[in-house]
């Protein structure tokens, strides 16, 4: 195999205004603007100029080291940057960076090498490279220069140099998924089309050209001593010219290319109506790589040029006499010089305009709703680099989808259904009604408090970020927004665990329904019957998990079907169940429904009414799910803001109806009691609607909370990835890290995994687990407290609000938010049941308080062990005064 893969690269970048920044390699800075205009006619009057520049000096900061398996399945061992370094396979030596690989030392799983990819992404531009030396020709190799975008092939692939084994021309290739058809009218004679359709699955590889020109790659280019290749991204199509030294322009060496002066290009791939560009290439980032035998360079080996060596093409990568022959005679490498950025001047005045994301428009140029939503993303990460965090989530999900996300975690039908019970023996139908159109009013003025945090910093760690801003920072609001932290992670913990468990509810309840005198276990008295829940309900966590290792993008589909069955849900309790009713038991009265209490918990009259709110307490919250997936949100201060406000909306609004239906349509009080099954509304569904259609009913209902679940695990996972990723557990590092499609699959485990071992607590006894129904609410809602106080009473003065903006109402709102949601608070932890009841049975006693006031002891001692040194680390060093102010935002309060 190759003896050094000596990657020594030229590249210079210049990019439309509507990227992400893109990372790069050793570079020779410009300063003079940058010409490129586009071919497509309506970009030709516009220049560029540069984005990004780097050098010997950044490079390997730039770009993150690759560390897994080869995803072309080669025969490979990528090397992170500390590893590389030591073995002398990344350096730099005369203002140029070197790549290469160990053609020393037997690698019995793989050669050492690097895969580097860029920390920016891009959308649009023209990329220009100044190659001096690049891998010849050398059996096994595959070196590649290319563009690749999240959510392979979705977002694209655009191949600029690339080749195999002996191969001596480029090989330049666009990868889609289907519905993708270019043609290459307009490139340079000599240059063959061998396919016109994209798409990368379906039995094709891509559209790809070929070129005739034996000075554009391997032992060909480096005879020529290298040369320049530029690409041109736009909307029009993807066009990549190369020039051989000596013939390179002069607008290029200068620093001011002219795309009208380079004739042709040698790759024209025109979208035209074949093909939406903006559509099928999004947030490219640059990868570098060499990788050896693979997907490619193993499987035509068979081709004729290869014929000659009867040696199977694995000799030629695990050293042996013979490879260290051919890999020292071709002697590849890759020398780089120079990596660029430029945007189009028809759009960005300067660097600090651009970095801004408010570009200052120097000509015309027609924004298409691609680019728009290109600079949304880039301006998203922008805000997310101002609160102290780099963009590594995969940032694809809309407004709609972030609606879904709250709005199904709310799942207010649900949340309603599985409570009904216990709601119903506090206060009775008056109080219960009465309740939630208070407490609604009072939640959605805690979501409007919520959204407008949630608009000014739209980070992943949510809730407890804004707790952090909205005391004023510094030490205060590190330690305030810890305990915060503590408090929302238990909330969300135990909540997956207690939904889990009422799935499993709803199941054993049919089994006693159809069978009032089954021997099946479903006394919760009864170890085996607890036994029973506990394996079902770690079957309904496992399925609810798996379903967050599904691709962002299908995932949104998750969202979608999360909000069609709560609709389902609705519609068939609005009319299937008072049909039902009807035709068995018949309607509770008005006078029943408006102004009848019951008090099934023998506590005091006041404290009975007061219990009536642990409904709406326990059913709006979790609306800052819409902010934990902030950073996977496009626009995410105005669409994860909107989220959190008007999903409390929907479910308040939703919930109020639902409620009277119920107590309408509710057997008398001791009929609904009166059921051995877990679930008494199941029991209620059985009398209604017979006991055999009733399982649609139930199905719906299982569905609908198996899909809050997994819902609330994605929250809930970012929760737990944005604390690791400001340093708190002991495997922060791991917890934080994302797969390769951006998504924090660790984090996902963690939960579930925490989950699993909460539902073990219940057993030996379900005592305390039962209290884990007030703990899930009681912590989020102690945390939407804090957030309120320090807003209405430390910050009040100099909080600067974003896009969702309350205006003069915001202390307002804020204080109604601290008094509402502290009082909340009292509810859920608030004993139930009357003294003597709890006397005669322990298992009645709310223990809700004693797990928030053990989880506090816990962080508090926690917090001055070691976390008041590390947590938020990351950004302590933030500039507050230059660049954040320069663009008018509220500067990160300064840490100690």
């Amino acid at each position: 195999m190759p003896s050094q893969v000596l990657f020594l690269i030229a590249l210079a970048l210049f990019s439309s205004p509507f990227t992400s920044a893109l990372p790069s390699f050793p570079t020779v800075k410009f300063n003079q603007k940058i010409v490129a205009p586009s071919t497509n006619s309506e970009a030709t009057a516009l220049s560029y100029r540069i984005k990004d520049s780097y050098d010997s000096s950044n490079f390997f900061n730039s770009f993150s080291f690759f560390t897994g398996s080869d995803p072309t399945h080669g025969f490979v061992k990528y090397l992170s940057q500390s590893a590389a370094a030591a073995a002398n396979i990344i350096s730099t030596n005369n203002a140029q960076v070197l790549l290469h690989v160990d053609h020393t030392n037997s690698a019995p799983t793989g050669r050492a090498s690097v895969r580097l990819t860029s920390q920016k992404n891009y959308n649009h531009g023209l990329f220009i490279a100044d190659i001096a030396h690049m891998p010849g020709g050398a059996c096994g190799s595959w070196p590649a220069f290319w563009l690749v975008g999240p959510n392979w092939p979705f977002t694209g692939e655009i191949d600029i140099i690339e080749g195999v084994n002996l191969q001596t021309t480029d090989s330049m290739t666009l990868h889609t998924s289907a519905g993708c058809v270019v043609d290459n009218q307009g490139s340079l004679p000599g240059t063959t089309t061998l396919e016109t359709n994209c798409n990368a699955n379906s039995g094709f590889n891509g559209c790809s050209v070929s070129t005739s020109d034996p000075r554009g790659f391997g032992t060909g280019f480096n005879a020529a001593g290298g040369g320049v290749y530029a690409m041109q991204w736009e909307s029009s199509g993807v066009y990549i010219w190369f020039f051989p030294r000596g013939s390179v322009p002069a607008d290029i060496s200068s620093g001011a290319p002219k795309t009208q002066n380079w004739g042709l290009p040698v790759a024209a791939f025109n979208g035209g109506n074949g093909c939406n560009i903006d559509q099928h290439f999004k947030d490219h980032q640059i990868v570098f790589d060499t990788t050896f035998c693979g997907d490619w360079a193993g499987s035509v080996w068979v081709g004729s040029q290869y014929q000659k060596f009867t040696t199977p093409i694995s000799d030629f990568v695990v050293p042996s006499q013979t490879s260290k022959e051919i890999v020292t005679k071709n002697d590849p490498q890759l020398e780089m010089d120079e990596l660029n950025s430029a945007t189009k001047e028809g759009i960005a005045a300067d660097s600090k305009s651009h970095m801004s994301g408010q570009p200052e428009k120097l000509g015309q140029y027609p924004a298409t709703p691609s680019s728009l939503t290109s600079s949304s993303e880039d301006k998203d990460d922008l805000d997310l680099q101002k609160l102290g965090y780099k963009s590594v989530l995969a940032r694809g999900w809309g407004s709609f989808d972030n609606f879904a996300c709250s709005f199904s975690a709310l799942y207010c039908i649900g949340g309603i259904r599985v409570l009904f019970y216990i709601a119903l023996s506090n206060g009775g139908p008056a109080a219960l009604w009465s309740s939630w159109i208070s407490g609604s009013i009072l939640s959605i003025i805690t979501s409007a408090t919520l959204a407008e945090a949630c608009s000014a910093y739209p980070a992943a760690g949510s809730i407890y970020y804004w707790a952090f801003q909205s005391w004023g920072g510094g030490k205060l609001g590190r330690f305030i927004s810890f305990m915060v932290a503590a408090w929302t992670l238990v909330a969300w913990t135990a909540f997956l665990a207690v939904d889990s468990f009422g799935v499993a509810n709803y199941l054993v309840s049919e089994v006693v329904v159809f069978n009032p005198n089954t021997t099946f276990p479903h006394d919760t008295s009864d170890v085996k019957a607890r036994a029973v829940a506990w394996a079902f309900s770690l079957l309904f966590l496992a399925i609810a998990t798996l379903m967050n290792f599904l691709p962002p993008r299908s995932y949104a589909w998750v969202f979608r079907a999360g909000v069609i069955v709560i609709a389902i849900d609705i519609l068939l309790n609005f009319i299937w169940l008072p049909i039902g009713v009807s035709k068995t038991y018949g309607f509770q009265s008005a006078e029943f429904v408006f102004t009848s209490t019951y008090n099934g918990g023998e506590t005091s009259a006041g404290l009975n009414w007061v219990l009536s709110w642990f409904l709406v307490s326990s059913c709006l919250v979790g609306e800052d799910a819409s902010g934990h997936v902030a950073e996977e949100t496009v626009s995410a201060k105005k669409a994860a803001a909107d989220g959190v406000f008007w999903a409390t909306v929907a479910s308040a609004i939703c919930g109020f109806p639902i409620i009277l239906v119920f107590l309408f349509c509710m057997p008398p009080i001791d009929t609904f009691y009166d059921t051995a099954a877990p679930q008494p509304f199941i029991n209620m569904y059985a009398l209604a609607l017979g006991p055999h259609a009733h399982v649609v009913a139930t199905i719906i209902s299982m569905i609908g909370a198996i899909l809050n679940t997994s819902i609330s695990m994605v929250a809930a996972s970012r929760l737990v990835f944005a604390v690791a990723r400001d340093s708190i557990f002991p495997f922060s590092e791991s917890l934080c890290r994302v797969s390769k499609s951006k998504q924090p699959h660790n984090a996902v485990i963690f939960i579930a995994t925490i989950s699993a071992l909460l539902l073990c607590t219940q057993l030996p006894s379900q005592v305390a687990f039962m209290s884990l129904t007030s703990t899930s609410a009681a912590g989020s809602i102690a945390a939407y407290g804090i957030v309120g106080f320090g807003r209405a009473f430390i910050t009040r003065k100099t909080f600067k609000p974003s896009v969702f903006d309350l205006g003069r109402f915001g202390v307002m709102m804020a204080v109604v938010t601290f008094i509402w949601n502290g009082f909340a608070f009292a509810v859920l932890c608030a004993p139930q049941y009357g003294n003597s009841l709890i006397n005669a049975d322990a298992s009645l006693f709310n223990y809700a308080i004693v797990i928030m006031a053990g989880v506090t002891v816990i962080g508090l001692e926690e917090w001055w062990r070691k976390s008041n040194r590390v947590w938020f680390y990351n950004i302590k060093d933030i500039d507050t005064t230059s660049e954040v102010e320069a663009h008018g935002e509220e500067p990160l309060s300064a840490l100690p």
